[in-house]
């Protein structure tokens, strides 16, 4: 559930796909362990992992806030509105 005025990337079909890539990279390190891969290629691999569910975190919860701010504040407070989507565009997890 997301407004017209959110972007792309905070839907839930983007948060989906993140996470069945997070997925992906995960099964990829259990196979490099398995296969007695260099330890420095599987330590970049999880290094990327975690970046990348970092990011799942931070546009989960970005997404959360919007669809909080759309039933919380007032149609007609445009200027709230904005203030808010700032804020929560500066969220770092």
């Amino acid at each position: 559930m997301t407004s017209r005025r959110t972007p792309r990337y905070l839907d839930i079909n983007s948060v989906r796909a993140r996470l069945s890539k997070a997925a992906g990279s995960m099964m990829a390190i259990k196979r490099m362990i398995e296969d007695g891969r260099d330890t420095e290629d599987i330590l970049i691999q999880m290094s990327s992992a975690r970046v990348a569910v970092e990011k799942i975190m931070e546009v989960y919860i970005k997404m959360k806030l919007l669809e909080g701010l759309d039933r919380v504040v007032d149609k007609d407070s445009a200027k709230n509105r904005a203030d808010f989507r700032a804020m929560v565009d500066r969220v770092k997890v």
